[in-house]
């Protein structure tokens, strides 16, 4: 059967062994990802998290020369 112009290939059995040693190579770098995702996004929260607390400070600090000067 040709789909798209592929002829059919035969796929052969993984062993055990190799089938094993794919799997926890899969789950090692998924695991690594998934940190290394977790660490950005955290950091990413964190500094907009700052930025919105120095933007409040001076906001207030404005304020506060605003209404002295009044």
């Amino acid at each position: 059967m040709k789909v798209l112009g592929y002829k059919k290939e035969k796929i052969r059995p993984l062993n055990d062994a190799r089938a094993v040693d794919a799997g926890a190579n899969f789950l090692g770098e998924a695991f690594i990802f998934s940190v290394a995702v977790s660490l950005i996004l955290a950091e990413q929260v964190r500094s907009r998290s700052q930025a919105k607390r120095q933007r409040n400070a001076v906001d207030e600090r404005l304020d506060t020369l605003e209404k002295q000067v009044s």
